[in-house]
């Protein structure tokens, strides 16, 4: 039993002088990785491991926070960008502005000025000719004179319009054909659109903000749920004083006999509508005029303040001469 436990004691002893030289051999080597140069190139790289996770971390959790700073750098660069909804809802545009108290405002704004009136649908734009003029000849373009040249558009087609179907009505000789309709459009595409198109492109009209502000095109044909529309565009906006929305309204507006027919008739009908669902028999009924969703969202005391400002610009076309939506856009 005594021989046994010298053994044994021998073998703890060796144990633990082996444990120790390894802790030793440890020590050392933590020593020499400290003294390296990789060691510390590693604690570097957890710091800015760090440094930029956090960075991260802060623009996710307030993103307007650099934008905020942006934009005021930028506008300290150029004092031309400054926020629109500002200066417009400061000086509380109304259509009975006078001339000689826009000044300040044809400054900022000159394309603005005087507005394109809403409402009512197709209404008087006072100066028309004036305003025209100096948009095609002037190098005065305005967001009101362009109006008044697409207004006169608007006309011309529907009456070009309005004299084929007599023409057919009256059974005169010479039927219109497909060329013929496509070379009255172009006939009038030639007379408004092309020299407007051409005037602006050589005009000194103002140039592209960048304040934040975003323009928003609606093509509406027949849409019962316009006002709806406008009303979540503003009310879910994030700056709704930047929001500027220019919509092509294109309703039946039951304001005039038929375009197809020379009587009096009523000229708003419906879209197809199944009247017998076994024969399969569809038909076109006599409907009310179509509700203008601009006079709505413009009649609520929360949005009046938007078509005050001018931030609503509209053009109204009968649903006749409705062309689809990219012409409208």
């Amino acid at each position: 039993m005594h021989d046994g436990d010298g053994d044994d004691d021998d073998d703890i002893t060796t144990t633990t002088m082996n444990i120790m030289s390894t802790q030793r051999k440890i020590g050392s080597a933590n020593k020499a990785l400290i003294s390296s140069g990789i060691f510390q190139i590693l604690v570097v790289l957890l710091v800015c491991t760090l440094v930029v996770c956090g960075s991260l971390a802060f623009l996710l959790l307030f993103p307007d926070h650099h934008q905020h700073d942006q934009h005021q750098q930028q506008n300290q660069r150029d004092p031309y960008h400054q926020p629109i909804s500002k200066d417009l809802h400061q000086y509380n545009i109304s259509s009975d502005i006078k001339e000689n108290n826009n000044n300040n405002k044809n400054e900022l704004f000159p394309h603005l000025y005087p507005r394109l009136p809403h409402l009512p649908a197709f209404p008087i734009i006072e100066n028309e000719k004036e305003l025209i003029d100096d948009t095609l000849r002037n190098n005065k373009p305005t967001i009101a004179g362009i109006g008044a040249i697409l207004n006169h558009f608007i006309h011309d087609l529907r009456e070009s319009n309005r004299e084929m179907v007599l023409a057919e009505e009256n059974e005169q000789e010479v039927l219109v054909e497909p060329a013929d309709i496509r070379a009255i459009y172009y006939s009038l595409t030639s007379k408004h659109l092309i020299p407007l198109d051409k005037a602006l492109k050589q005009s000194s009209f103002p140039k592209i903000r960048t304040d934040g502000s975003i323009f928003m095109s609606v093509a509406a044909f027949r849409e019962h749920i316009l006002a709806d529309t406008l009303k979540s565009a503003f009310r879910y906006s994030t700056n709704p004083n930047k929001l500027f929305i220019g919509a092509v309204v294109q309703n039946c507006f039951g304001t005039e006999t038929s375009l197809f027919s020379s009587s009096s008739s009523s000229s708003c009908k419906t879209g197809w509508q199944i009247v017998d669902k076994k024969r399969d028999i569809r038909e076109m009924l006599d409907a009310p005029p179509d509700k203008n969703g601009i006079e709505e969202f413009c009649a609520d005391e929360e949005f009046t303040k938007y078509c005050d400002a001018g931030q609503l610009r509209v053009l109204y076309v009968h649903e006749t001469e409705a062309l689809g939506p990219a012409v409208a856009r």
